[in-house]
């Protein structure tokens, strides 16, 4: 017999950061967009990359650099998550303030996570200005993430089920309909199949698992961690 196990006494439970915790989603681009337009002759060319390291960051940036041999400037800011929030932000020549910032500033009114925005700038030979500089930074920033698709992630529970084959087929009736993202059944002797719950709704399924099961089932809980579980 199968025997139930408290879903909050998974060893491989993992502690988010607290900075994490208080998220309980963001929005992160799914693929490369990029923005471009004119001003006072200068041309501004934004792009978003999606980012999951600060090495990466650098490797994207020094590759539109490569790129654009003859842009004046390559500004950038990015966000990312990981042991600690990390924001960082360069203007690339520009007066302080007035190109990396309005990157990251991009990023952040719109709460996007790992993700980078380098802004290219073609010098036209007039100059802008610093409020001049800082709008057209933040114009070529915002359309380049307005050209991206944003997946939603959402700080989930993740749970391994045991149960039987009967019970298998009660738990995808249960969970049919429901925002939960599952991976494939793993048969055996028994079903054990993995999901990922949104925390704000986990203590409520995990009731609904024990009490569908009768309490004959297995639950371990796995960790928690940002996903995209939404179709």
């Amino acid at each position: 017999m199968i025997r139930s196990l408290s879903a909050r006494g998974g060893s491989g439970a993992m502690e988010l950061p607290k900075e994490q915790m208080k998220e309980i989603s963001y929005l992160m681009p799914a693929e490369h967009a990029s923005w471009s337009y004119s001003e006072k002759r200068s041309v501004f060319i934004g792009r978003v990359f999606p980012l999951s390291s600060d090495d990466e960051a650098i490797g994207i940036v020094e590759s539109v650099r490569k790129d654009n041999p003859d842009a004046r400037h390559n500004v950038y800011g990015y966000r990312l998550f990981g042991d600690v929030l990390r924001e960082k932000f360069s203007d690339d020549g520009e007066p302080k303030g007035t190109g990396g910032r309005p990157c990251l500033d991009v990023l952040q009114k719109n709460n996007v996570h790992n993700a980078l925005i380098v802004v290219t700038r073609y010098f036209g030979g007039i100059l802008l200005g610093a409020p001049g500089l800082t709008r057209a930074y933040s114009k070529a920033a915002a359309g380049a993430l307005s050209q991206a698709e944003l997946l939603k992630m959402t700080l989930c529970s993740e749970y391994e089920i045991s149960l039987s084959y009967d019970q298998y087929g009660r738990l995808t009736r249960l969970l049919d309909g429901k925002n939960v993202k599952t991976e494939p059944p793993v048969f055996a002797s028994d079903v054990s199949v993995k999901l990922k719950v949104p925390v704000a709704d986990s203590e409520r399924l995990e009731k609904d698992i024990v009490d569908m099961t009768s309490a004959v089932c297995r639950i371990v809980f796995l960790g928690n961690g940002f996903y995209h579980i939404e179709s």
